[in-house]
């Protein structure tokens, strides 16, 4: 092979070399952009999530709905039930409070929600106590 030849192949082969590199790091960087998209800027899929983005805008209805689709879909699960307590107790339903942290203590007895039940129901007790006036002599 010529001098000229082996020169010019060589060339081309560095040529290519700087391309590939320069290709590959544009291709990293894309990627890296396209992790930080998804992972940081996207909304999040998860529904707790999605209802504490709710609860935090006051939307308490909509985080209720979007727990109680939860809870449909796994019925097996105590926890959608525990954080449907939490939610009517923020809403200022104690009635419903009640019956969820009920649902959820009886698929998963623990400590934490036999203590938020009886606080519930100390509550009801206690606003129902005040509700009903006692009658006073004319």
């Amino acid at each position: 092979m010529e001098p000229e030849t082996s020169r010019q192949i060589l060339a081309e082969v560095r040529s290519l070399k700087r391309l590939t590199k320069q290709t590959s790091i544009a291709a990293l960087l894309l990627l890296v952009v396209f992790i930080i998209y998804a992972v940081w800027l996207l909304p999040p899929r998860d529904p707790y999530s999605v209802a504490a983005r709710a609860t935090r805008a006051g939307d308490y209805a909509r985080a209720i709905e979007i727990v109680q689709r939860a809870s449909t879909e796994r019925p097996t699960d105590y926890y959608p039930h525990q954080y449907l307590g939490m939610l009517y107790l923020e809403s200022g339903d104690l009635g419903k409070s009640e019956e969820e942290y009920s649902r959820a203590y009886a698929l998963y007895p623990s400590d934490a929600i036999s203590r938020s039940l009886s606080a519930v129901r100390e509550r009801r007790s206690e606003s129902s106590a005040s509700a009903s006036p006692v009658p006073t002599k004319p």
